[in-house]
C-alpha cells in the first residue's frame, strides 16, 4: 500500500468511527429526557448519599464530571457528565477498532462490528445510563480481548486500580488473569506432565491477591464513604452492599419477559447464551471457549446482583460475543483450509 492510499485508508476509517460514535451519542442523548436525574445520580455519590450502597464505590465518573467541570468551568455539570460518556463511546470504537485490526480482522469488517455493536449499544438503551456504565464497557472490552485473544494477561492488572475506582466489576479482572493464566498451559504441546510443571501457581496467588484487596477496598469505601439515603442509613445492604435478585430474574427471563416488551431484549440474551454454550462444546478455539466462560460468569453475576431487564448492564456482554464470534469463525476457516490443503 503506497502512501497516498494509507493516508486516504486512514481518513475513512477516522472519519467512520467518528460518524458511527456521533450518530450512536445523539441517539442515546435523544432517548434520554432524565439528564438532570442522572447527573444528581453521579452527585450523591461524592456526597456519600448515593441511592444504594452498591453505588458508592463508583467514584471515577462522579468525581470526574467534576474534574471536567472545574477545568472547563464553561461547562455544566450536565455537559460535564455528557462529555465523558460521549468521549468513552468515541474511545470504545477506536479501542475496539485497534484490537480487532490486531486480532487480524479486516478494516471492513472490523468497521462492521462496531456498527453492530453500535446498533444494539442504542437500541438496548434503559432508563438508566450512568458514567460507570461506559467505562465499564472500556475495561471489560480489553478483559474479553486478552482473554479471547489470549494475550499476556499482565495487561489486565495495568488497569485494575483505575478500573475498582469505577465499579466493583472490576474484579472480574483478575479473575479474567488467572483464567488466561491457566488457558496458556493447555496450549502447550506435549504430555499433560509437561502441562502441570507449567501450571502458573504464581500468577494464581498474584490474582487471587488482587482478587481479595479488590473486594476488601470495595467494602471499606462503601463503608467509609457511604453516609444514609435519602429516606435512612441502609442497614439492609450493610454485608455485601447489594440486592440479590436471583429468584427474580430467573422468572423474568424464563416466563413473564415473553408476554411483555422485554422480550426485546430476552430473545438476545438467550441467544446469546445458546451462541457461548454451543461455543463452549464445540469449539476448537480455546481462546474463543475462554470467552464463553467469562460471559457465562457476567451472566452468572447479573442473574444474582443485577436486574436483567435493566438492559444496561448487558452492554460489556457485547463486545465479548463479537470477539467470540469472529476468533471462532477466525480459527473454523483456517481449519477448514488446513484440510483442504491436506
Amino acid at each position: 500500500m503506497n502512501h497516498r492510499a494509507s493516508i486516504f485508508s486512514a481518513f475513512y476509517v477516522f472519519l467512520c468511527l467518528g460518524f458511527i460514535a456521533g450518530f450512536t451519542f445523539n441517539l442515546v442523548f435523544y432517548f434520554h429526557t432524565n439528564w438532570a436525574e442522572l447527573l444528581q445520580g453521579n452527585l450523591d455519590i461524592t456526597q456519600g448519599r448515593a441511592d444504594w450502597r452498591a453505588f458508592q464505590n463508583r467514584l471515577l465518573g462522579p468525581y470526574l464530571i467534576l474534574f471536567i467541570n472545574y477545568a472547563v468551568p464553561w461547562l455544566t455539570l450536565e455537559q460535564s457528565m455528557l462529555t465523558i460518556i460521549a468521549g468513552c463511546l468515541a474511545i470504545h470504537n477506536a479501542l475496539l477498532f485497534i484490537l480487532l485490526r490486531i486480532a487480524g480482522v479486516k478494516i471492513d469488517v472490523s468497521l462492521v462490528a462496531i456498527l453492530i455493536w453500535s446498533f444494539f449499544f442504542a437500541g438496548l438503551q434503559h432508563e438508566w445510563l450512568f458514567t460507570w456504565d461506559v467505562f465499564d464497557i472500556l475495561f471489560l472490552t480489553f478483559a474479553a480481548f486478552v482473554l479471547v485473544l489470549q494475550k499476556d494477561p499482565k495487561y489486565l492488572l495495568y488497569i485494575y486500580p483505575l478500573a475498582l475506582l469505577n465499579r466493583e466489576s472490576a474484579l472480574f479482572l483478575p479473575v479474567a488473569y488467572m483464567m488466561a493464566s491457566v488457558l496458556c498451559v493447555f496450549n502447550v504441546e506435549g504430555s499433560w506432565k509437561k502441562s502441570i510443571s507449567l501450571f502458573p501457581i504464581k500468577r494464581i496467588g498474584v490474582g487471587l491477591f488482587a482478587l481479595f484487596f479488590g473486594i476488601v477496598y470495595t467494602k471499606l469505601v462503601r463503608d467509609y464513604l457511604f453516609v444514609e439515603l435519602e429516606t435512612g442509613n441502609d442497614f439492609e445492604h450493610q454485608l455485601i452492599g447489594n440486592h440479590f435478585y436471583l429468584f427474580e430474574n430467573l422468572k423474568q427471563l424464563m416466563l413473564s419477559n415473553f408476554f411483555d416488551k422485554n422480550i426485546i431484549h430476552t430473545i438476545p440474551i438467550w441467544l446469546c447464551v445458546a451462541f457461548h454454550l454451543k461455543i463452549l462444546f464445540l469449539s476448537k478455539s480455546t481462546g474463543a471457549k475462554s470467552g464463553a466462560l467469562f460471559f457465562f460468569l457476567l451472566f452468572v453475576n447479573t442473574l444474582i446482583f443485577g436486574l436483567v431487564n435493566e438492559t444496561r448492564l448487558w452492554f460489556p456482554v457485547i463486545s465479548l460475543t463479537l470477539f467470540v464470534y469472529l476468533i471462532n469463525s477466525s480459527a473454523a476457516y483456517l481449519s477448514q483450509e488446513k484440510l483442504q490443503q491436506q
